[in-house]
């Protein structure tokens, strides 16, 4: 079971120091509208994705009370530990600076002085998490426990910048982290994936290879990189400032990573169709199906596709054909979802395809739960329904953060007593 042991920020979003031990099941956050709830979920995803779900520039998550902290104050406690995590590909845009920072597996190197990490102008998130959990249960239990904890540490530049470190090994790519601590979020923006843009089913798809198959992340940036080229040429070549044989280079690498990226997502897809049908059936929601899209046509290569797209491609000033135009529908029979469902029952499906997802995560030999966040997700649906998907949370071994601004609405689900409910307020986590 993979359980995020301690979670620490500085300067980022609303806190600009923040340490906190989370239960290693479920965790139930509460606190009014800016209090930083959604940023704790932030913080974690931002371990294992390099990248926040809100933010589009890194630069937004450092608080905005940076410039008033003096140097000589970040200095003065050298005993606090604070550094930061991992980040994964999908920040293709931005190019980040890697490097590594030695950790310890015992517990009082934890709590050492990582202080160097600290700068006034950054904002820092550490965490220290355990890939596969071990029963504490007595001395010899909690010192494994200690020995196999890790601990990421990524720095948020002013410049939108970033470093990662993990464990004392240079880090030349944020995949290490990305498949030690895999995660699935469910949140206001991609909940109802019946009606979601397409970019967030895509993101779901890669999301769930980015954690499985390293080689993909690298696979994907390369084909990311490639597009935005490609797409630059093009509008180039409609202002007569480019040839358009210059296209036939990037043509081909664009073809080629293509294809391979959609053998691997073709890989996967029958492995997430299971898992979604057993959950499905188990909470009695209505059975679907997938109907997928590749991104061009099933008939004809990549490479023709973009051939035969130029014009269009010219015109729009963009590439309208491949991977990154992939989608899927969710069906129920022959009728798509989004005309049988009521918007409650869409977004329970799109629940169970979260769920899925963590089971599909978690392996075969199932020593490797994915932790679950689910933001604002219990304002989303109805009390029957809510209390259903935590039921089946209790039986499962991820941990989990469960985000509301309403104690009394996550209070009423204190499952045998597996849950622990925060509050945060004023910056400050406290057990409820």
């Amino acid at each position: 079971m993979t359980r995020l042991v301690q979670l620490k920020l500085y300067n980022f979003r609303i806190f600009e120091r923040l340490s906190w031990e989370p239960s290693p099941k479920i965790n139930f956050i509460a606190g009014d509208n800016g209090a930083g709830k959604t940023s704790i979920l932030e913080a974690i995803y931002y371990l294992s994705r390099n990248r926040s779900f809100r933010a589009t520039s890194a630069r937004e998550v450092i608080n905005s009370n940076i410039a008033s902290i003096k140097k000589d104050a970040l200095e003065s406690d050298t005993n606090k530990n604070i550094g930061s995590a991992a980040e994964i590909a999908q920040d293709m845009r931005q190019d980040a600076s890697i490097s590594s920072n030695i950790a310890s597996s015992k517990k009082g190197a934890l709590e050492s002085d990582t202080n160097k990490n600290l700068h006034g102008n950054d904002a820092n998130i550490w965490a220290a998490f355990i890939e596969n959990d071990i029963d504490a249960g007595g001395e010899k239990n909690k010192q494994a426990v200690r020995s196999a904890t890790n601990e990421g540490n990524i720095r948020i530049r002013a410049d939108g910048s970033k470093i990662i470190e993990f464990n004392g090994a240079v880090q030349t790519s944020a995949a290490a982290l990305a498949t030690r601590l895999p995660l699935v979020l469910a949140a206001p923006h991609n909940i109802n994936m019946v009606e979601a843009e397409p970019r967030h089913r895509r993101s779901f798809l890669d999301a769930i290879l980015f954690h499985t198959n390293p080689g993909y992340v690298q696979l994907y940036r390369d084909y990311s990189r490639c597009l935005k080229q490609r797409n630059k040429l093009l509008v180039d070549i409609a202002k007569n400032s480019a040839n358009s044989s210059q296209l036939e280079h990037w043509d081909r690498q664009l073809a080629d990573w293509g294809e391979q990226m959609e053998v691997h997502r073709q890989t996967m897809l029958p492995l997430i169709i299971k898992p979604i049908e057993e959950v499905v059936e188990d909470w009695g929601l209505q059975q679907s199906s997938i109907e997928y899209y590749r991104g061009w046509d099933e008939d004809t290569s990549l490479a023709v596709a973009l051939q035969e797209g130029y014009h269009k491609d010219l015109r729009y000033g963009s590439t309208r054909v491949g991977c990154h135009r992939a989608d899927f529908s969710l069906m129920v029979g022959a009728r798509a979802a989004s005309r049988v469902l009521s918007l409650g029952q869409q977004k329970m499906l799109s629940l169970a395809f979260f769920c899925a997802a963590a089971l599909v995560l978690r392996g075969e030999d199932g020593k490797i739960n994915p932790l679950i966040l689910l933001d604002d997700v219990v304002t989303q649906i109805d009390a029957k329904n809510c209390n259903m998907l935590l039921e089946y949370l209790i039986k499962r071994e991820n941990q989990v953060f469960i985000t509301s601004t309403s104690n009394e609405n996550l209070l009423k689900y204190n499952h045998q007593k597996k849950s622990s409910f925060w509050r945060i307020k004023q910056g400050k986590i406290d057990l409820c």
